[in-house]
């Protein structure tokens, strides 16, 4: 029994040291969990954080990928200085006996990357590299769909490559990505032979054509109760040809309809007829005991953008330098509110609306996220002093007036930028918050009842001319002109003989109309016609079509989707941008009054809102007012609409057009 007890002993101490050994080796610890994301229905699991050299040998992703998560850098305390004309006012200011500002979770964003073949048909495997900043950051092998992923901080350059024995890349200069937001890229490897030539590829596949003969819509007149739920726009209305074969029809302007407020309201719908659009209207009537109320629909900005440039710079000529000392107080004053409240709440932590965009017309469904920062600075200058100005304009008829807006006194912007910029404390899980809501422009329109001379104003304040007028003072750059060097930049990717003309983009716009569906995160950046879309217009036997698929495009893989072979060349996307937010930076602003076929139209500023939208004009009727055609989430599909009823605010050009 003695010698039993010692063997036990001896195992057990071995087992110890064995323990102790792997401890040391780092073979221990290791926690992984493993997430389920619906987008593209793939399993991936979270490594632990580490911080990658660039000299050390690539990190391979088992089979599925594994997300490593690099270490961010730490946030920095900026000094604090006085707000100068050129520069936005920094609120919280480090140093001192301040009470510091609580630790952030790092903001990371999930990069998915596919390999397929010129087939399409997804590559097991496949090495992906990625770089950050033009080092090697981390490496993975595509697993058996082909996805390999990672979740990643924004702010740096990536670029991702991929390789396979028996394949060479299409793209050999790879694919960079922009991390603002969730980033999709697709990789395609093409195969070779074994003396290294490359195997011809299939001819992309045409777009289907248009349902053929005269095409008729039903939209009979339709009255529903004020506030009825399950009302569609879409019921009861239908499309066909002269020989009863449906096709997709959709809303084009929807008169401003609300079901809250009682009255008649023209509705707008459209159908394709062998590549026109035709259209047809009918009037919904919403019925209430209720009075009826007069819709404030803003009008879309009318007359000369520079002439509205040419005075709002008078009005900054005449109180710039005041108008920037009341920014600056504000600031201050709001600066130290925050810090006020962090002191009076021991370890309060500060919540700020996310800055992470969905690419969808969708704004019902885009909720206010919001996330903990220490970065508390004021993001809606813009918002509020274009809602001083509109709020307080002395006649609303006639209110762009250098001096007429000049007298109104800037003790008044103090009540709206505190209306705009609340600072709340509350209690969640035991713990203290203060938290920031930056409020918009249209936000107030409401808040302050405003008159639809008002809200026009207001809206026409929100555009190029009026940001760039008060950039300096806003901090917001996202209306300064792209330098010259930056456009040349952009087009040197493309072959020498490359050229891009309006009507291309028009004729390719509209041949997705009705045939391809909205899908977040869809894109296809290949040239000819994608087989998994399958095609509404002929797919479906019922009276009406909606223009459902299982795979689509969202609003910006259709409009890269366009250019891409608008130009009949894949290059095109790195001059287009693969994402709202790189087709807006890629691409510079026009007036309103300025754009032409072909330019692009945004919903809004990317980071200003959680939600964006963006589509390529493709009309420009008589009385100046844009169709534009965009993979809209709202109607499931690639439609054609009024721009300024539908929500679009902002027109751009793109590079090709600069």
């Amino acid at each position: 029994m003695k010698r039993k007890n010692q063997r036990i002993a001896r195992c057990a101490i071995t087992i110890l040291l064995a323990v102790a050994m792997l401890t040391m080796l780092g073979c221990t610890g290791e926690t992984v969990r493993a997430l389920d994301y619906s987008l593209e229905n793939d399993l991936t699991t979270d490594a632990p954080d580490v911080t990658p050299a660039p000299e050390e040998p690539l990190q391979e992703s088992a089979t599925p990928a594994p997300e490593t998560l690099p270490t961010p850098t730490p946030l920095q305390n900026e000094s604090t200085t006085a707000p100068t004309e050129g520069t936005t006012p920094s609120p919280l200011p480090a140093g001192g006996t301040e009470t510091p500002l609580p630790s952030q979770t790092p903001e990371l964003h999930r990069l998915i990357v596919y390999v397929e073949d010129t087939g399409a048909k997804a590559l097991v495997g496949a090495r992906v590299t990625l770089y950050q900043d033009g080092a090697v950051l981390l490496s993975g092998m595509t697993g058996s769909d082909g996805y390999v992923s990672w979740m990643l901080p924004p702010d740096h350059s990536y670029l991702v490559k991929g390789s396979l024995n028996g394949y060479q890349p299409l793209d050999e200069e790879g694919y960079p990505c922009d991390m603002a937001q969730e980033a999709y890229v697709k990789i395609t490897l093409v195969k070779v032979a074994s003396d290294g030539t490359v195997l011809p590829t299939a001819t992309p596949l045409p777009v289907p054509d248009d349902a053929t003969g005269k095409v008729i819509i039903t939209c009979p007149n339709v009255t529903i109760e004020l506030d009825q739920t399950g009302f569609n726009l879409l019921d009861y209305v239908s499309a066909k040809t002269e020989f009863g074969q449906p096709v997709a029809v959709w809303v084009v302007d929807n008169g401003g309809f609300r079901t809250d407020t009682s009255g008649e309201y023209t509705v707008t719908y459209g159908a394709f007829e062998e590549g026109k659009l035709i259209t047809a209207t009918r009037t919904v009537t919403v019925h209430g005991a209720v009075e009826e109320t007069v819709l404030l629909q803003a009008e879309a900005p009318s007359g000369s953008s520079e002439e509205r440039y040419e005075v709002l710079l008078a009005y900054r000529n005449a109180v710039g330098d005041q108008l920037s000392e009341r920014i600056a107080a504000l600031s201050a004053s709001f600066e130290r509110k925050i810090r006020e409240a962090l002191a009076e709440n021991d370890e309060a932590r500060i919540l700020a609306p996310s800055t992470t965009e969905t690419d969808t017309d969708d704004m019902t469904t885009s909720a206010r996220v919001v996330q903990q920062t220490s970065d508390a600075k004021i993001t809606n200058w813009a918002d509020v002093l274009a809602t001083f100005l509109a709020q307080n304009a002395k006649y609303e008829e006639y209110p762009l007036n250098a001096k007429q807006l000049a007298e109104i006194p800037l003790e008044k912007l103090d009540a709206v930028f505190w209306d705009m910029n609340p600072i709340e404390v509350f209690r969640m899980d035991g713990k203290a918050n203060v938290l920031l809501s930056a409020k918009t422009y249209e936000d107030m329109a409401d808040a302050y009842h405003m008159s639809k001379a008002r809200r026009t104003f207001l809206y026409e304040l929100m555009q190029p001319e009026f940001r760039r007028t008060f950039a300096s003072l806003t901090g917001n750059t996202s209306f300064v002109p792209n330098s010259e060097e930056s456009i040349e930049t952009l087009l040197s990717v493309l072959p020498e003989d490359a050229n891009v003309e309006r009507q291309q983009v028009v004729d390719t716009a509209l041949s997705l109309v009705g045939k391809v569906s909205y899908i977040l995160g869809g894109k296809y950046n290949r040239l000819g016609w994608n087989d998994e879309w399958g095609n509404a217009n002929v797919a479906q036997s019922t009276d009406e079509v909606r223009i459902s698929r299982q795979a689509g495009l969202d609003c910006s893989g259709y409009v890269s989707w366009v250019f891409i072979n608008a130009l009949g060349d894949r290059a095109a996307v790195r001059v287009i941008g693969n994402g709202s937010r790189s087709q807006w930076v890629n691409s510079e602003a026009i007036g309103w009054d300025e754009a032409r076929v072909g330019d692009l139209a945004f919903y809004c500023v990317p980071g200003e809102r959680q939600y964006n939208h963006v589509g390529i004009i493709v009309a420009i009727d008589d009385d100046g007012s844009y169709l534009v055609a965009h993979c809209s989430s709202l109607q499931n599909g690639v439609i054609v609409t009024d721009a300024w009823s539908t929500g679009f605010r902002y027109l751009r050009r793109p590079a090709f057009f600069q």
